[in-house]
């Protein structure tokens, strides 16, 4: 569970694990179609509008795609660092209560 309390977050690694594996879910989710607009429906004086704005949207979806990988990968790299700043502190306390050996 992430929360904060207390003036301090509390995160827990699996958690982590999961953010960063529904992050890289939707953005493959929307990869494949973000590819592949469709073709402007005959829309009379406005299928040039319509297209115009079909193709915004998959400009769109694209950059989606790549936030969502972009923030998938911020989340595993804090993970790492995270992860290894509680062992870090661990080993730390560790050695303190064994009189620092």
């Amino acid at each position: 569970m992430i929360g904060m309390g207390g003036g301090h977050v509390d995160a827990h690694v699996e958690d982590l694990d999961r953010i960063v594996r529904t992050l890289r879910q939707g953005a493959s989710d929307l990869d494949g179609p973000a590819g592949q607009a469709p073709d402007a429906p005959d829309a009379g004086a406005s299928t040039g509008a319509v297209a115009g704005a079909l193709r915004d949207l998959g400009t769109s979806v694209v950059a989606l795609v790549n936030d969502l990988d972009q923030m998938a990968s911020s989340v595993a790299s804090s993970r790492g660092t995270y992860q290894e700043t509680d062992l870090d502190n661990a080993n730390d306390l560790n050695r303190q209560i064994n009189g620092g050996h």
